[in-house]
């Protein structure tokens, strides 16, 4: 986690290719894949994405990446997971979409 908080890519790399576990959680729920959203780091999650993690893997409160990007506002981020087949109808714990999330906040430029 720390490695890919600090943007250690070639680390990341080189532990996903010596069996880290990318779906471990951190205190709050939150595997690499929903952290790079959240920071919007694109390139973090095409690294990720090239290691077969499900695009949709829930956290601890059913928020996939999609719905945390959409939270935050990056629409590129938003394009890359739905490229790679995120479910935009997925729902968390409130039942909310990421479209609901993105509305939340204010996001128009994430509603596609």
């Amino acid at each position: 986690m720390w490695a890919a908080k600090k943007c250690h890519y070639y680390i990341v790399d080189l532990l996903l290719k010596n069996g880290a576990d990318p779906l471990l959680t951190d205190d709050q729920g939150f595997n690499l894949l929903h952290s790079a959203a959240l920071d919007g780091n694109v390139y973090q999650i095409a690294l990720l994405l090239h290691q077969d993690i499900p695009v949709d893997v829930p956290d601890a409160q059913g928020h996939t990446s999609l719905m945390w990007a959409a939270y935050k506002g990056f629409p590129v981020v938003i394009n890359v997971l739905l490229a790679w087949g995120a479910n935009v109808y997925a729902r968390d714990a409130q039942g909310f979409t990421a479209l609901h999330w993105a509305l939340v906040k204010g996001q128009q430029h994430c509603i596609f």
